[in-house]
């Protein structure tokens, strides 16, 4: 379950990167939405595998 979790943030990025690549023109600004997009996949990404932790060891 937790590669399950992490290959689906892992695609889910990748095809979100491409939507960003295609829509977003400056440069700068792309920086910014993929640096938060990679920051946000990160921090849901950690949440998931802590939630699952606390459900497979009973918290």
């Amino acid at each position: 379950m937790i590669l399950f979790v992490i290959l689906a943030f892992v695609h889910s990025v990748d095809g979100l990167k491409v939507v960003i690549d295609d829509y977003v023109h400056d440069e700068a600004n792309r920086l910014l939405v993929t640096g938060l997009l990679y920051f946000a996949a990160v921090g849901a990404g950690a949440l998931a595998l802590f939630s699952l932790g606390a459900i497979a060891f009973g918290a």
